[in-house]
């Protein structure tokens, strides 16, 4: 709830719904069936659907709404006279359109007005006495504000119409400048917020000097004294005198129950106030507050009467709300119902009111704004009014005005007087003249000549009486004028008068100012004397006007009585033909319209009995459509409850197969983590063994110091030892990154699987795109396993021709070195001398041949380690690179473990570039909307037909990748190359053991016994390694299966949603 206002009064209009039972124009009462309550955005009444038809804009806050609302009858007829009334009389802010009238009828004029705001503008500032115009100028943004916000919704509309062109800035100054001068200029009246609606509402119709002049008429001529804002705030004013006026109006004019009077006048005790201090505003609607301040305007003498007879007259109509309402909803009521017309029609019977018992009509203020507004002749010092002396000399100018006006008077009705002695005499002339040339012959002549003459005498006598009437009534209403002037001055002075007596009395009775009481006395003797000489002046000329008007009077009294009465009858003839008219036009009105209405009866009954059988068979029709619907609306529910169970069990068993993957992939993940701990731990047994080998061939160098060829030998060793340790280390980084980028790619794909479990119609989706790559998979997969066949195929044959070759070779070999190595042995037996340094036996011999079975032996299991590797096509390009870097057992360890590790990765990353592929495919095809939002099938289709092309692009992408195996034919030349190489190697090795040096049999046999260990090791490295991938090719074996599965079952899926997508297609036809 927003607070109320803290400056101006306005109306209560909640406008909660749900209190009114029945609708507030036509008395419908309000029911679910039947009517249903509206309520009307503009006046907030309670209203049913037939008394609000319209849709309107409404004013809120001085802005009209964004949309239109509802809107009731009544204020649709009020909202187009309101735009009538101002395209009519071309109402604009701050232009003088009705200020004219009102002028006049105050007895002044525009140009007068602005010559009076022009001289009071510049007197204001030589003004001390600023009080009330400072406060009025600082609450005027706030005051201004409220009158926004609370305004009522008739107001709100008018005020909207005239000011929406004009700035806030421009309307608050020109506020400020009326109401600041004239709070400047008559301080006495005092401030309230009240005064700031009352200009606003004045410069509506009027410029700013006519504003001003206006509301200084109204403080002087119509309001009190005593309701003065100033007054008001000195002493507390009950306003008892407006309540009896009130109450006599309705007892006497329009004979309210002694039941209501009670509860009226309880109403007028706490609320009438707030009507007389506002002038209606904002407690009427737009049309009524007009009527009531246009009326007083333009009667300003009895205005202050009319007000409360106008008042009277609104309560009247609604004389029943009284007793049953509260006084804010009787209020709100008055606001809505009260009209001028209902005014208008009710004052006439007010007339015959008399408040002369009561208290006398207040025909002027008691203030001095009426005697200082004309002449402008008061004091800047003086800031409560004009002395009394400067009143006398007022009276005595006055007064003697008076008394020039009755001479004239005097002098010309003497002057008529002579005129008419003067006129009757030429009648008796004309008459003596007539008879004299009166003849016989000549009479009907003469007669003629009589009757018209008579006929000019008699309208001169008419004019003469009419002229001396109207100058007598002229005259007297001019006397009576300024006798009423005179007595209301003398009134004021008598007052004024009495309130110095008693000051003086309260100033007689302290000691302390009693040199001032005794000049109070001094000239309020003198005063009143003064006062007492001008009441015998006035009492004699009242006097002489008295005996004059009734010397005058006297012999044309009965003349006077019988034309007012004459003029009283016609007067009433008058009104009773009028209304007579008015009657035979209100029956001839009312029989057209009772004709009319009969006819349009007739045809609504007509209207209604084809609207009754059209409803019948609507109803009849509807009814069998509404069946029909509903077995269709059945049949559709059992479908879509078996697609929905279809699709859910789906879902399931993709759920479930999807969480059997993420199963796999978790131990797909601890198996890698295996697989890659046993690496690691692989690596480590490396690095020992590198460090055990550096040592030997530490060893080695120096046993083999005093030869420079196996010093060369031992250098290269080291060189090779050094280019190991690096190629270890870059292989170590290459590993932990490979392994790093492997379990986040593993990650991610563990979150998109269960990314895609949560929406299940993506998954469907997912499900359809992954069918058709799947199957370009399988093809592709088919393809390459026929080549790879063709390639094993090759390569056994290929490995068939090698062994043999190795075989022939090493036997020829074998056989030639043995032949060799023994001549040489009887050699260096036979030889003494060398014999005796060297200690040559059989046992150095046995050791040598078999280092040389051992290397051959070392190089069949490395060969049938080749075979098994090449079994698989996926490693044979590798491979054979690795062959041609294989130069030592040591290296060749080495670099089978890391090529193995490198492929194996491989694999894992093309497995995860398909994944990717079939993730951005779903991601592509759905960007798009749902089938179901999208039911063209056509578009469909053809998004899939270049996913189609776009799989059989990679399809060639992948063709080209395995032409690129069949290169792995050359590398036959290679392995010959290789072959060619090993040749090389056993002449080395043949050279070496020819230039050995004699050793001990101990030294050989520690030697070789440390080689043959280093081999062992190696070999069960290089076993070890090989177990590791194959545990790694079964499981790629088994997730392949795996998707082999899921692909069946993506194709299932595909066919079922193909028939739905069918069926759906159908119904959307039908």
């Amino acid at each position: 709830m927003k607070k109320g206002p803290k400056f101006i009064k306005y109306v209560v209009n909640s406008g909660d719904r749900g209190k009114a039972k029945n609708c507030q124009i036509c008395n419908q009462s309000f029911s679910a069936l039947s009517a249903k309550e509206h309520q009307c955005k503009r006046c907030k009444r309670a209203v049913c659907e037939k008394c609000s038809p319209h849709k309107a804009f409404t004013i809120i806050d001085g802005v009209p709404s964004k949309a239109a609302h509802r809107q009731c009858n009544v204020c649709k007829e009020e909202s187009e006279s309101l735009k009538k009334f101002i395209h009519q009389y071309k109402i604009v802010f701050m232009e003088d359109t009705f200020s004219k009238e009102w002028l006049k009828s105050f007895g002044s004029s525009v140009e007068q007005a602005n010559l009076d705001f022009d001289q009071s503008q510049r007197e204001e500032s030589n003004l001390r006495n600023k009080e009330e115009s400072v406060k009025m100028k600082n609450e005027l943004p706030q005051v201004f504000q409220e009158i926004v916000h609370y305004k009522n919704y008739s107001l709100s509309e008018f005020f909207y119409l005239v000011i929406k062109d004009f700035d806030i800035t421009l309307i608050l100054d020109s506020i400020n400048r009326v109401l600041g001068t004239f709070l400047k200029i008559y301080p006495e009246v005092g401030y309230a917020p009240d005064q700031v609606f009352t200009t606003l509402f004045l410069l509506c119709f009027c410029s700013e000097a006519s504003a001003y002049q206006i509301l200084v008429f109204m403080y002087s001529l119509i309001i009190p004294h005593y309701t003065y804002p100033l007054s008001l705030r000195k002493e507390k004013c009950e306003f008892f005198t407006e309540i009896d006026k009130t109450m006599q109006v309705l007892t006497q004019a329009y004979k309210i129950s002694s039941q209501d009077s009670p509860y009226v006048k309880t109403f007028l005790r706490y609320r009438l106030a707030r009507y007389i201090q506002s002038f209606t505003i904002n407690f009427f609607v737009f049309e009524t507050t007009f009527f009531i301040i246009n009326q007083l305007f333009l009667q300003p003498q009895t205005g202050y009467d009319d007000l409360t007879k106008y008042l009277a007259t609104a309560y009247n109509g609604q004389i029943q709300i009284f007793r049953q309402q509260s006084q804010d909803d009787i209020e709100l009521i008055l606001l809505r119902n009260v009209r001028s017309a209902k005014i208008q029609d009710g004052y006439f019977l007010t007339k015959q009111v008399d408040f002369s018992k009561i208290i006398p009509a207040v025909q002027k203020s008691n203030s001095n704004i009426s005697i200082r507004q004309p002449s402008f002749l008061q004091d800047s010092d003086q800031g409560t009014g004009i002395k009394q002396q400067d009143q006398i000399i007022i009276l005595k100018s006055e007064i003697e005005r008076l008394q020039k006006i009755i001479q004239e008077q005097q002098s010309k009705i003497e002057k008529q007087k002579l005129e008419i002695e003067n006129l009757e005499l030429k009648l008796s002339q004309t008459q003596q003249v007539i008879s004299l040339y009166k003849t016989p012959g000549k009479d009907i002549n003469i007669d003629q000549y009589i009757s018209q003459q008579d006929e000019e005498l008699q309208n001169l006598r008419r004019v003469t009486q009419q002229q001396k009437q109207n100058n007598f009534d002229l005259e007297k209403q001019q006397l009576q004028a300024y006798i009423k002037k005179l007595e209301s001055q003398v009134f004021i002075e008598y007052k004024a008068n009495i309130q110095l007596k008693e000051q003086l009395e309260q100033q007689s009775l302290s000691k302390s100012h009693a040199s001032t009481a005794s000049q109070d006395q001094y000239e309020y003797e003198i005063l009143e004397k003064n006062f007492q000489k001008y009441k015998r002046k006035y009492e004699k000329l009242k006097a002489k006007q008295s005996s004059m008007d009734q010397n005058q009077q006297r012999s044309k009294k009965d003349e006077i009585l019988i034309a007012e009465l004459e003029g009283k009858l016609q007067l009433k003839e008058k009104q009773i033909s009028e209304l007579e008219l008015k009657l035979n036009k209100n029956k001839f009105d009312t029989t057209a319209k009772i004709v009319e209405l009969e006819s349009s009866i007739e045809q609504l009954e007509k209207q209604n009995k084809l609207y009754k059988k059209s409803i019948q068979d609507f109803e009849n029709r509807q009814s069998s459509l509404y069946k029909q619907d509903n077995s269709l609306v059945q049949q559709l529910q059992r479908q879509i409850t078996d697609s929905q169970n279809e699709s859910n069990f789906q879902l399931r068993q993709v759920q479930e197969r999807f969480n059997q993957q993420i199963q796999s992939l978790q131990q797909q993940l601890q198996k890698e983590q295996k697989a890659k701990f046993l690496a690691e731990s692989q690596l480590k047994d490396l690095t020992i063994k590198l460090e055990i080998q550096e040592k030997q061939s530490k060893q080695v160098t120096t046993q083999i110091q005093n030869n420079y060829q196996d010093i060369s030998n031992g250098t290269e060793n080291q060189k090779e030892i050094q280019q190991l340790q690096t190629q270890l280390k870059e292989q170590e980084e290459r590993y932990q990154q490979l392994k790093q980028k492997h379990y986040a790619h593993l990650q991610m794909m563990i979150q998109v699987e269960k990314d895609k479990l949560i929406n299940p119609e993506i998954q469907l989706s997912l499900i359809n795109n992954q069918e058709k790559e799947i199957t370009t998979l399988q093809e592709k997969l088919e393809k390459k396993k026929i080549k790879i066949k063709q390639l094993k195929q090759k390569e056994k044959a290929w490995m068939k021709i090698n062994q043999d070759n190795v075989v022939k070779i090493n036997q020829t070999t074998d056989s030639k070195q043995i032949g060799e190595l023994l001549t040489k042995t009887i050699i260096l037996l036979n030889l003494d001398s060398k014999v005796s340094t060297n200690h040559i036996n059989d046992q150095a011999i046995s050791i040598i041949v078999e280092k040389i079975s051992h290397l051959i032996e070392i190089q069949t299991a490395f060969s049938e380690e080749f075979s098994n590797i090449f079994e698989d096509g996926q490693f044979v390009q590798k491979l054979n690179e690795l062959m041609d870097q294989v130069e030592d057992s040591f290296v060749f360890d080495y670099n089978s473990l890391k090529s193995l590790i490198e492929k194996v990765n491989s694999v894992f990353s093309r497995i995860n570039s398909t994944k990717q592929k079939i993730l951005q495919i779903f991601k592509q095809t759905f960007d798009q909307n749902d089938l179901n939002q999208n039911p063209n099938l056509d578009i469909v289709i053809l998004q899939l037909q270049q996913k189609l092309q776009q799989f059989q692009i990679d399809k060639e992408e992948l063709e080209s990748r395995i032409q690129q195996l069949q290169l792995s034919k050359n590398k036959y030349q290679q392995v010959q190359e290789e072959s060619k190489r090993e040749k090389k190697i056993l002449q080395g090795v043949r050279d070496i053991i020819i230039d050995l040096p004699i050793f001990s049999p101990s030294e050989v046999f520690s030697f070789s016994e440390q080689k043959f260990k280093n081999k062992q090791i190696d070999q069960e490295d290089a076993k070890l390694i090989l177990e590791v991938r194959n545990q790694q090719i079964t499981t790629l074996k088994l997730i392949l299966t795996e998707k082999q599965t899921q692909l069946e079952t993506l194709n299932n899926g595909m066919i079922q949603l193909k028939d739905l997508m069918s069926n759906y297609f159908v119904q959307i036809m039908k």
